[in-house]
């Protein structure tokens, strides 16, 4: 009995050990670093592009069942969702950052003006005397509505023999009449008409 008794004690000492071990494996590898890759990227106003989060532990071993989060420094100039996909929404610079058990890598976004969607002129609609001018206006917008500037306009007149208008969207009238006045930047077009009295 007393050897049995020894051998029960010995079995229930491995047991014990075994599970300490198991356990012991089962605790989670610490996260040393995230890097995100690209480190820079740009995107347009209106447009995405992704990002990608590394996670790894203090041997450089990627670590691939950690929960990333993803968040903007300012989600006014661009947004990121919760798979790293990067929106632009204005023009501008501004850090993105991954983090996961406490770590975080970031990434520096910048926002460029994105094309032309829209052209207004204003006033759409003006009266004029024979001689007399009118200054119009174009205001460019993007496809999020940020107003953009520096971009080429053309100016045109659909009827030069009613209303010229120059460069700078200067309207004159030459006789009595109506024409549409056109500005035109990236291939889209806002209009005004223009009477001539």
């Amino acid at each position: 009995m007393r050897w049995v008794w020894r051998g029960m004690l010995l079995v229930h000492a491995v047991l014990l050990g075994s599970a300490c071990g198991v356990s012991d494996a089962d605790e989670p590898t610490p996260v040393d670093t995230v890097m995100v890759s690209p480190p820079t990227l740009e995107v347009g106003t209106g447009s995405s592009a992704a990002l990608e989060a590394e996670v790894m532990d203090p041997s450089g071993n990627v670590l691939r069942d950690r929960r990333v989060v993803w968040a903007s420094a300012n989600p006014a100039i661009a947004t990121v969702s919760d798979k790293g996909i990067v929106s632009g929404v204005s023009a501008g610079q501004v850090d993105v950052a991954a983090t996961a058990q406490g770590k975080s890598g970031i990434a520096r976004v910048r926002v460029m003006p994105g094309a032309v969607s829209r052209v207004v002129v204003s006033p759409p609609d003006v009266s004029i005397t024979v001689g007399k001018t009118a200054t119009l206006t174009a205001r460019l917008t993007d496809v999020a509505g940020n107003v953009l500037t520096g971009r080429v306009v053309t100016w045109s007149s659909a009827d030069t023999r009613v209303v010229t208008v120059s460069a700078s969207g200067v309207a004159t009238g030459v006789r009595r009449g109506a024409v549409v006045v056109s500005a035109t930047s990236e291939g889209k077009i806002g209009t005004a008409i223009v009477h001539v009295e």
